[in-house]
C-alpha cells in the first residue's frame, strides 16, 4: 500500500487531504505540521509520496525540500507542493529541487484529485506495487455494470466519481476497446463520447444492436451539444450533454437515463446517491475541528449508546423543490459533556454543555454537508432553529439513515438523517 505524508500547518487542510487520499486511492496517510516534524517522519516512516505546503513555521517547505534532497535515500521521493503562489519564479525554484507537481490554494476537489491521481498512480506503477483501486469499487459484482468509453482520461475519472456508489464502472478509450469490453463484461449501459477513434460511436451502436437484437444494453452518447437531431437514426437510447460539472451532468443522468422528470425527484435522487459518503467525511471533519479527536465510522454496524441519551437536530431546506434534509446527532449526556470539555470554548455549566456541544457538532456536520451537496447542484439553506430533547429509545422507524461512530476518547454517537 502506498504511504503518503501530508505536511501542512493547517490541520483543516491536512484532514481534507487525508480523507481524500485514503478514500479515493486507498493509501495510508501520515501527517506533519511543519518541516521539522516532517523530517522526523521521513526518517521513521519512509513515505512513498509527500504533499508539502510552502509556508509553515519553524521550517518552511523550501528548507524541508532542500534538506530532503541532501539525503541519498530520499532524493527521488515524489513531492507535490501546495502553494498559493502561481508565479513562475517560485514554482521554478521547486522544480529545480525535483518536485513532481504543484497544487494551487484554495484546494478544489477535482483539480486536487486529478493531480494526486497522476503522481500516486505513476509511483504505484513504477514501484510495481498493487494497482491503486480506482477502476472497480468493492462489491462490484452486486452492482449494475456501466461501460464508459472516452479518450479523455479526466472525463472518465469524473464519470467514475459521479456514479461509483451505484454502479460498477468499466473504462476504455477507443471504439475497439468498447467492442472488446462489451463482449467481456456485457454491461447494462454503455456511454460513448463523440469522435471516437478506430471505430466510431455510431458504428459501435450498430454493431452491438446487430450482434444481439434482443440485447438489453442501453447505449448513450455524451456530446458537447446534446441535440436529438444527431440521433435521427435512433441508434442511441439518449444523448447527454457532456459536462465536468457534477450539478449539470448529475441532472442530465437523472433526467435522460433514470427517466426522472421533476426537479424534486432529481434532487432527492442526487442527495440519496451521495448522502452517506458525504456524511462520513462531514463527521470526521466536525469532530476533528471541534474536539481535535479522530473518529471511527461504524458502517453497517450498530453500537450501543449509553443511557441518558439526548438529541440535537437541524434542517437543510431547498426553497425551490420544497425538500427538507433533517440532520441529527444522538449521544449520551455523559459523552456529550466529555466532548464539551475538549472544545476550545468550554461551557460554564456541564449539563448545558451537553446540549451545547451536541448542537455545535450538529451545526458543523450540517454546514459541511450543505457545502458538499452544493457541488452536485443542490442549494440547501440552513434553518436557524435547533431541535433538542432527551430521548429514551432510538426508533429505527423515525429516521431513514443511521451512521454510528466512536471517538478516539471512547465517546459514542449516532448521526441520523431524514429526507422529506
Amino acid at each position: 500500500m502506498v504511504k503518503v505524508l501530508v505536511v501542512d500547518d493547517d490541520k483543516i487542510i491536512r484532514l481534507y487531504l487525508k480523507d481524500l487520499i485514503s478514500k479515493k486511492f486507498g493509501c495510508t496517510v501520515i501527517e506533519a505540521g511543519n518541516g521539522i516534524e516532517a523530517l522526523k517522519m521521513v526518517n521513521g516512516e519512509h513515505p512513498d509520496v509527500i504533499l508539502l505546503d510552502i509556508g509553515m513555521p519553524l521550517m518552511d517547505g523550501m528548507e524541508f525540500l532542500e534538506s530532503l534532497r541532501k539525503e541519498n535515500n530520499f532524493e527521488k521521493v515524489p513531492v507535490i507542493i501546495i502553494t498559493a503562489h502561481s508565479d513562475k519564479s517560485t514554482v521554478n525554484k521547486f522544480m529545480e529541487l525535483g518536485i513532481k507537481d504543484y497544487i494551487l490554494k484554495p484546494l478544489g476537489f477535482y483539480e486536487t484529485y486529478k493531480r494526486l491521481r497522476e503522481v500516486i498512480s505513476s509511483y504505484a506503477e513504477n514501484a510495481e506495487k498493487e494497482e491503486v483501486p480506482w477502476t472497480i469499487p468493492e462489491k462490484a459484482d452486486k452492482l449494475k455494470k456501466i461501460l464508459v468509453i472516452d479518450e479523455d482520461d479526466d472525463f472518465r475519472d469524473f464519470f467514475r466519481l459521479m456514479l461509483k456508489n451505484k454502479f460498477s464502472i468499466i473504462q476504455g478509450k477507443t471504439g475497439a476497446d468498447c467492442l472488446d469490453l462489451y463482449l467481456k463484461h456485457r454491461p447494462s449501459m454503455i456511454f460513448l463520447s463523440e469522435g471516437l477513434s478506430i471505430v466510431s460511436e455510431k458504428e459501435i451502436a450498430r454493431k452491438i444492436k446487430l450482434e444481439r437484437e434482443d440485447s438489453r444494453t442501453k447505449i448513450y452518447l455524451n456530446r458537447i451539444l446534446a441535440s436529438d437531431q444527431y440521433n435521427s437514426s435512433g441508434l442511441f437510447d439518449g444523448i447527454l450533454r457532456k459536462s465536468y460539472s457534477m450539478a449539470v451532468y448529475g441532472k442530465e443522468f437523472a433526467r435522460i437515463v433514470q427517466k426522472i422528470d421533476s426537479d424534486r425527484e432529481i434532487a432527492e435522487n442526487i442527495i440519496r446517491n451521495h448522502l452517506m459518503e458525504e456524511l462520513d467525511t462531514s463527521i470526521k471533519y466536525a469532530i476533528k475541528i471541534k474536539a481535535n479527536e479522530d473518529v471511527t465510522i461504524m458502517k453497517n454496524h450498530k453500537i450501543e449508546l449509553k443511557k441518558g441519551k439526548i438529541l440535537a437536530t437541524l434542517d437543510l431546506k431547498d426553497e425551490v423543490t420544497g425538500i427538507t434534509l433533517q440532520v441529527g446527532i444522538i449521544g449520551s449526556e455523559e459523552d456529550a459533556v466529555k466532548i464539551a470539555k475538549k472544545m476550545p470554548d468550554k461551557p460554564l455549566f456541564l449539563y448545558e454543555g451537553a446540549y451545547e456541544s451536541l448542537n455545535l457538532i450538529c451545526l458543523t456536520i450540517t454546514k459541511r454537508l450543505q457545502l458538499a451537496l452544493e457541488k452536485y447542484g443542490i442549494p440547501l439553506s440552513l434553518s436557524e432553529e435547533y431541535g433538542e430533547k432527551s430521548i429514551d429509545q432510538i426508533s429505527d422507524e423515525s429516521w431513514e439513515n443511521f451512521l454510528y461512530f466512536k471517538t478516539a476518547g471512547g465517546s459514542r454517537f449516532a448521526v441520523i438523517t431524514n429526507l422529506f
